[in-house]
């Protein structure tokens, strides 16, 4: 499965320009939700981050109660989020141990934060893309890092730092990912 990641881009920023207005407002609110519940509804959040950039793909202007979509299969959100806390940890821990060896350690560290990051964010949009279970979602991301690790590390990596850099970015992440897959 290969991707054009450039050509993903180049669409999502398309589709993402006419509704930046209501992006930016869902994304504060959808931060301060995240904030104020202490993580525990990250996984509904982003599931309505995700229907955001789904609706976009297909050329269909965001309303802002998207946001609120992932609460619609709220049990199936929430154990992704819940899950992917638990991966978050797990790969936090292996990161650690990792941190110990000079130079090499932080390379493989940032090299397995970016690969999971790119499992989780993929499996997310599998499960709003083709309504699909926690176990589906969290499996097509492993297919992808299985059947294409370099362009799901430099595809997910560089989205992931760009996110890190620019929040707003989240949403086109959600809409790449679906030219991606």
């Amino acid at each position: 499965m290969r991707a054009n990641l450039g050509r993903a881009f180049g669409e999502s920023w398309n589709n993402y320009l006419p509704n930046i207005g209501v992006c930016i407002a869902a994304w504060i609110v959808g931060f301060v939700i995240i904030i104020v519940t202490l993580g525990i509804l990250t996984g509904p959040i982003m599931g309505g981050f995700v229907r955001m950039g789904q609706r976009m793909k297909r050329g269909e202007r965001v309303d802002f109660n998207d946001l609120f979509f992932g609460f619609s299969r709220f049990g199936d959100f929430f154990l992704y989020g819940i899950f992917t806390l638990i991966l978050l940890l797990i790969v936090g821990g292996i990161n650690l141990v990792l941190s110990l060896i000079p130079l090499l350690g932080q390379l493989a560290s940032l090299v397995i934060v970016m690969l999971f990051g790119a499992v989780i964010s993929l499996g997310l949009v599998h499960m709003v893309e083709k309504s699909a279970s926690v176990s589906e979602g969290f499996g097509m991301g492993f297919r992808l890092l299985g059947s294409s690790p370099l362009d799901v590390l430099v595809g997910g990596g560089l989205l992931a730092l760009v996110g890190l850099v620019l929040p707003i970015i989240t949403l086109l992440w959600a809409i790449t990912g679906f030219f991606y897959l």
